[in-house]
């Protein structure tokens, strides 16, 4: 339900799956943070990122504990909270936040890997709203050249993409 967008359908069963976990498994175990994650990512949906902060702030803190500040884990984190900073007005925190989630995908998977794409997307997405249009456009193109070459034609971060670049480029 997540992935089709139906959030308000999605809440309970995500819910319910990290409230099992946390039974089973404990607050800060890592399958239990991956559902709390999870079920952060509807809220999000939902726009109820005043919810979701705190999750993400505690899978952040337990993630970087447990695998160390340059793990997958702690960059994809990183990602859902400067999205959460980001919605709630907060550009310098949401930049901030993204540009470590850039540095580390870019350190485990490439520049041009679309994950580190996408997350160098929304750090252009974040400058553009705070002003560097400049900046923007170069993250924005260089976003673009690896969708293109790594995802189908009509894969949305393309489409999202194109939109901030020709945004940035008339600015």
């Amino acid at each position: 339900e997540h992935a089709r967008g139906r959030y308000d359908r999605a809440e309970e069963p995500s819910r319910r799956a990290w409230e099992i976990r946390r039974e089973l498994l404990g607050e800060d175990h890592v399958n239990t943070l991956a559902d709390a994650v999870a079920y952060a990512a509807v809220l999000d949906g939902l726009e109820r990122y005043g919810e979701s902060r705190p999750i993400y702030e505690h899978a952040l803190r337990t993630y970087e504990r447990v695998f160390g500040p340059g793990h997958y884990e702690v960059a994809a984190t990183l990602h859902n909270l400067a999205v959460v900073e980001q919605a709630q007005g907060n550009l310098v925190r949401a930049a901030e936040l993204c540009r470590r989630s850039v540095a580390i995908k870019q350190e485990l998977l490439g520049a041009a890997h679309p994950d580190t794409a996408l997350s160098a997307m929304n750090l252009g997405a974040i400058l553009l709203e705070s002003g560097d249009a400049a900046e923007a456009k170069r993250l924005c193109a260089d976003a673009l050249a690896t969708f293109e070459r790594t995802l189908a034609p009509g894969h949305p971060h393309i489409a999202v993409c194109r939109d901030l670049l020709r945004e940035a480029s008339m600015e």
